[in-house]
């Protein structure tokens, strides 16, 4: 073989490896990149989990039906909402906050319900809720205050609530269940008897001051007792 066959083999050869080692980095860089997000343009879906790298649940979206329970250091416990809406859960799988809403139709018996609350399971809350009872509307700001039972008594409340028949008492009970999931500290609202009223409370959830301005637009101030009595009232 000459000496030109052999300076032809030998650019070949590193012709050959050179492309190999670009092909083998090539293949490698593309591996190592992440995946293309996927676009939807409209997506039908009845529960989706929003999960971190390791599989914990952090956000769950869901319908009435797929709705779930009350979510407790990354166990689900039976807690009957009939709602809506979307879960957020802790760092330690605890659920801390709830966008919901529901609607009720039936004869003479329509109800509406949308509510904004963060502090469910840690025993104090604050929220925005919007409640039409049969045309009895009311909605507001509430500030609820801890209790040192309270997700035992949260549960046990949806254990009860969860043991009832269908029917029109269950649905009424899971609405007032909506409500009861701590002593109330501070209410700002529109109330049911069309009066707006800024009610503020005692530890254990007595209103003892209350700011109204009735629906015939006549305002007062009332100083309540421990059990509810008027103690005094301020009147123009």
């Amino acid at each position: 073989m000459n000496s030109t066959s052999r300076l032809g083999m030998r650019l070949l050869k590193a012709y050959v490896i050179a492309a190999a080692t670009l092909l083998v980095v090539g293949t490698l860089f593309t591996m190592r990149q992440e995946p293309a997000a996927t676009r939807f343009e409209e997506i039908d879906v009845e529960r989706m989990n929003v999960v971190e790298k390791d599989g914990s649940v952090r956000l769950v979206v869901s319908n009435k039906a797929r709705f779930p329970g009350l979510m407790i250091k990354g166990e689900e416990h039976p807690y009957p909402r009939g709602v809506a809406g979307i879960v957020f859960i802790d760092d330690t799988g605890t659920e801390f906050g709830a966008l919901t809403t529901h609607t009720r139709r039936a004869e003479q018996d329509f109800g509406a319900y949308s509510g904004l609350q963060f502090g469910i399971a840690q025993g104090q809350t604050v929220g925005m809720l919007y409640d039409d009872d049969a045309g009895q509307r009311e909605a507001g700001l509430f500030i609820k205050g801890p209790s040192p039972e309270a997700t035992a008594q949260l549960l046990e409340r949806g254990r009860t609530v969860q043991q009832m028949p269908e029917g029109p008492a269950r649905v009424r009970a899971m609405a007032e269940l909506r409500r009861t999931d701590g002593p109330s500290r501070i209410s700002v609202a529109r109330m049911k008897d069309e009066s707006a009223a800024v009610v503020l409370s005692d530890p254990a959830g007595n209103p003892r001051l209350r700011l109204v301005v009735d629906a015939t637009g006549a305002p007062r101030l009332d100083f309540l007792d421990a059990v509810g009595g008027v103690t005094r009232s301020l009147q123009p």
